[in-house]
């Protein structure tokens, strides 16, 4: 049985990633409607999706997926009642591909073409920062250790590489702004962390000092009394002999 079309939306947004407009305008493109067909696919390459969109159509489709998209994870997609085009467009609406990039297949005559539509990247400078005091508590695998969290955190696909420099004690690295920023934040951070731990520390310190020293006190004064507590017993001895106990020669 021939899979019966689904309803399409009643309002269908513009292009997510800045194209401003539809990119899947039928008026536009002169599409026709295409064949009809279930899809059930749990997720997996690009091409995985093409292969099994083809092997769900009744009727061939013409669909060119250039190389180089291997990495390119597509979503789970589980339709009915779609043609392709719709297929193209849950798929424009999401999926990024590297960098944030738009994905999307586009008709080129009978045919449909998937490309990555690459954002420019951002500028990089050079950004340097003072490490000395941030390796004074932690050490500089510990340090990139954190920079490499916060990034994956982010949802950055990488952290920036950072070169260190031991004689001067800094940080460098070409850097975009907002690398920079999220690195002078989280050292900023840990550099308040360590203010604080230094400072409790130190208190910690001058408490243990002063607690020995109270200590060592107590201990002299239990001697002085336990040598007390001798001499009188001596004397209550003598004392009970009837004796005098004798002065000291001059």
């Amino acid at each position: 049985m021939k899979p019966a079309r689904a309803a399409r939306p009643s309002v269908r947004g513009g292009d997510p990633f800045g194209g401003g407009g539809d990119p899947f305008n039928d008026d536009l493109y002169g599409f026709d409607e295409g064949p009809v067909f279930n899809l059930d696919f749990p997720g997996g390459t690009i091409y995985e999706l093409v292969e099994l969109v083809k092997k769900s159509s009744e009727e061939p489709l013409n669909i060119v997926v250039p190389n180089g998209f291997d990495s390119l994870a597509m979503p789970r997609l589980e339709l009915h009642g779609v043609d392709f085009e719709e297929v193209a467009e849950i798929v424009h609406y999401s999926t990024k591909g590297p960098r944030g990039g738009a994905v999307m297949f586009e008709p080129v005559g009978n045919s449909w073409i998937f490309v990555h539509e690459m954002r420019p990247e951002e500028p990089r400078d050079v950004a340097i920062f003072p490490a000395g005091a941030l390796l004074a508590e932690r050490s500089m695998e510990d340090l990139l250790a954190l920079v490499e969290n916060a990034f994956a955190i982010s949802g950055a696909s990488a952290p920036p590489k950072l070169h260190f420099h031991a004689e001067t004690q800094i940080l460098m690295g070409s850097l975009t702004r907002g690398e920079k920023a999220m690195l002078s934040e989280l050292f900023a951070v840990l550099g308040q962390a360590d203010e604080r731990v230094s400072g409790e520390e130190r208190q910690r310190l001058e408490s243990d000092a002063k607690m020995r020293e109270q200590a060592a006190m107590e201990d002299q004064v239990r001697q002085l009394q336990a040598e007390m507590a001798a001499l009188r017993s001596r004397l209550l001895e003598v004392q009970s002999r009837g004796l005098e106990p004798k002065k000291p020669v001059r």
